[in-house]
């Protein structure tokens, strides 16, 4: 009988929107893993030159002979942690990187604070019906 009681207790599960949404992104997370541990790290070396068809025909030496980049396995600085974070720190391009961030940053934080906070005022100002969603979709600025 005490059985009984506890499968009576337990709700059916059903699929659900949001679990819906919360497994495909289970899903493309676990995808994600697959391909970025399948990607191969290469670099390109703008020094050597291809042999081409052309080059093999003529010994011209005026030839427009064309530079393809060859490639070569990647490999990671070595040194120090302190001397690649000054070298890190010390390129225009990192600080650019981190500008966008901060903008992208403090933008998203205003959209957040949109989200927590207007839904109360709207209900304290124009009462529990106010359509939310609708008003907010019109400016979400």
């Amino acid at each position: 009988d005490s059985n009984a009681k506890y499968d009576e207790a337990l709700p059916e599960w059903s699929l659900t929107g949001y679990r819906i949404v919360i497994l495909t992104g289970i899903i493309a997370n676990v995808l994600a893993v697959f391909v970025a541990l399948s990607v191969r790290e290469i670099k390109l070396d703008d020094k050597q030159q291809a042999p081409t068809a052309a080059d093999d025909t003529t010994n011209d030496s005026n030839s427009n002979s064309k530079t393809t980049p060859s490639v070569s396995t990647f490999q990671p600085l070595k040194g120090s942690p302190t001397q690649i974070l000054r070298e890190t720190l010390s390129t225009p391009s990192f600080w650019r990187f981190l500008a966008v961030v901060m903008i992208t940053l403090n933008i998203r934080m205003i959209f957040r604070h949109l989200d927590a906070t207007l839904p109360k005022y709207m209900v304290r100002e124009f009462g529990p019906s106010t359509p939310k969603g609708t008003i907010y979709s019109i400016n979400p600025a």
